[in-house]
């Protein structure tokens, strides 16, 4: 049960370093005139691909990684019901 406890924190605290590092990262530049508007420059992968995640995935990272109090909240609350399945 500890070591589940402390892999959970370890996620965590990775998918919070994945959004800050996302965050800091710049966006492509749109291209301007193309039919339908293009999303980036030629031969420059998207930000997330650059990342090599899923969007979705990328966007909850930088979610997390926003909230740092909520994230120690959760963590503190999963120590307190491991205590208290341990009694």
């Amino acid at each position: 049960m500890k070591d589940g406890q402390a892999a959970g924190e370890m996620l965590l605290d990775i998918e919070t370093r994945i959004g800050e590092l996302a965050l800091r990262e710049e966006r492509t530049e749109p291209i301007h005139g193309r039919p339908g508007g293009g999303t980036h420059r030629a031969k420059e992968p998207l930000k997330h691909e650059r990342f090599g995640l899923p969007q979705k995935r990328m966007k909850q990272s930088q979610a997390i990684s926003r909230h740092p109090e909520i994230v120690q909240r959760v963590k503190a609350q999963a120590r307190e019901n491991e205590a208290n399945e341990r009694s």
